[in-house]
């Protein structure tokens, strides 16, 4: 049995709508955090920043088990690295429980497009039905690596995605909606972009201890429950849902929800949407309210305009 299948470049796709980009003058790697720097206070020069890496950390979580299994599936199908060294152990049910890899490539379709995958990934199941899904993932500083480039195309992407840690997941909602259940970890994402001659990147980094995200649909399409701490650059914050949110996946204005992000010193950020086009941030007791427009102007003015 495989793990549903996802194609590299649907992923890729997925990757680059996701996450945001910015220009040579607003480029912003994050150095990695620190899971012991404490927890981070919430001031007016962060404020953007950190609810523009809890949205992308929670839109990018909806595929990031694509982002995990796809490599499994090729060298399934494969039995060899096209190159490097790489192999999937199976169970008793013949379902994959360990990659192992050392700059396996996975898929090529010439020099500059290709999947390369290194680290370990190990598998476990809800039960020894052979049809069940995934129940817990552990990763060995595992990273998958996709690299789009075209000569002839007006963009060139390359694009990294690192996991070391535990990642309890449930599947009730279907494999392309996964629940997370207090997941610890260090996750990084990196993409790098060339368009039309012009370089664009994001560099997001997450130090994650007992991080829960739970999706729904309430019939006006997909709502997240988010709580846990999350490390970010300069320290580490805690998550409160109070209303489920909708996830950041084509845009980053929520159209319901209301999350409490809680810092250092007795700091917090608010984030209600009142209605679609009324998004209130009280910051430390002060509220500000932006139209979606704004919104978004206020958070990509920190992390980069989203590449769409």
């Amino acid at each position: 049995m495989k793990l549903e299948k996802h194609h590299a470049m649907a992923a890729l796709l997925a990757a680059s709508l996701l996450l945001s980009a910015c220009n040579d003058d607003n480029y912003r790697p994050d150095p990695e955090p620190e899971a012991s720097t404490g927890a981070l206070v919430l001031t007016e020069d962060n404020a953007a920043r950190v609810t523009g890496d809890i949205l992308v950390l929670n839109g990018f979580l909806l595929f990031g088990p694509q982002t995990l299994f796809f490599p499994i599936n090729n060298l399934m199908d494969e039995g060899t690295c096209l190159s490097g060294q790489g192999s999937v152990v199976e169970d008793e049910q013949g379902r994959p429980a360990r990659l192992t890899a050392n700059d396996c490539v996975v898929e090529e379709n010439g020099p500059d497009n290709r999947i390369t995958v290194d680290g370990a990934l190990s598998i476990e199941y809800s039960s020894d039905d052979g049809e069940s899904p995934p129940s817990l993932i552990k990763a060995d500083d595992y990273s998958v690596l996709i690299e789009d480039g075209n000569p002839q195309s007006e963009m060139n992407s390359r694009i990294v995605f690192r996991f070391d840690g535990v990642m309890p997941v449930n599947f009730e909602s279907g494999l392309e909606s996964p629940n997370f259940e207090n997941m610890n970890g260090t996750m990084s994402y990196l993409i790098d972009v060339e368009q039309n001659n012009e370089r664009q990147g994001g560099d997001f980094n997450w130090v994650l201890k007992d991080y829960t995200q739970r999706v729904s649909d309430q019939g006006t399409g997909p709502v997240m429950e988010l709580s846990g701490q999350v490390g970010l650059t300069g320290g580490s914050i805690t998550l409160v849902t109070h209303a489920p949110i909708t996830p950041f996946v084509y845009q980053l204005c929520p159209t319901q929800g209301d999350l409490t992000l809680q810092g250092g010193e007795g700091t917090s950020l608010n984030l209600t949407v009142v209605e679609p086009d009324d998004i209130l941030i009280t910051l430390n007791g002060v509220g500000t309210h932006y139209t979606c427009e704004e919104f978004e102007q206020w958070v990509t003015e920190a992390i980069g305009p989203l590449l769409l």
